[in-house]
């Protein structure tokens, strides 16, 4: 297994963070490149699962810990886990799929490279505190394509 290149995008809500994903996520596979893409739910509301009369749910809700299906070329996973330790275990799956990128939205505390995506002074300041700051981004470039692309450029040149 390779050993892919990793970056996180954080931020607070509504500051583009799923933005600029799709950006370097479509950057990435202009290339040719695989990527894989691990978000958190920072919402208080849980995960919307399928329907839960298909089968794979009924599965999961019987209690299976993991339910994987398949169909029209796309796997479909649910799997139990706690979440400390979630995106570490999250990762690790990621890894096994032998991509070229992975890309992390969210997950603020965790030790990966990263972009910050702030709008405001007060946001900016908590967020340089975490660990591996890579870049400091204004939220409102995130829809500046050119100015995307040449994060891109300058972390693919600082990281080969």
């Amino acid at each position: 297994m390779g050993n892919p290149r990793t970056l996180q995008v954080v931020g607070f809500r509504k500051c583009g963070k799923t933005t600029l994903m799709n950006s370097l996520v479509s950057l990435a596979t202009e290339e040719g490149a695989t990527v894989v893409t691990i978000k958190h739910h920072g919402h208080p509301s849980p995960l919307i699962l399928p329907d839960e009369d298909t089968d794979s749910m009924q599965h999961f809700r019987a209690g299976a810990d993991t339910s994987i299906v398949y169909g029209n070329g796309v796997m479909q996973m649910h799997e139990r886990c706690e979440e400390e330790g979630a995106l570490s275990h999250m990762y690790e799956e990621a890894v096994k799929r032998n991509p070229d990128y992975i890309f992390i939205e969210g997950f603020k505390q965790a030790s990966f490279p990263k972009i910050v995506l702030w709008r405001q002074e007060e946001d900016k300041r908590k967020l340089m505190a975490l660990p591996q700051v890579y870049m400091v981004k204004e939220a409102g470039l995130v829809h500046e394509k050119e100015e995307v692309r040449r994060w891109w450029e300058e972390w693919i040149r600082d990281t080969k």
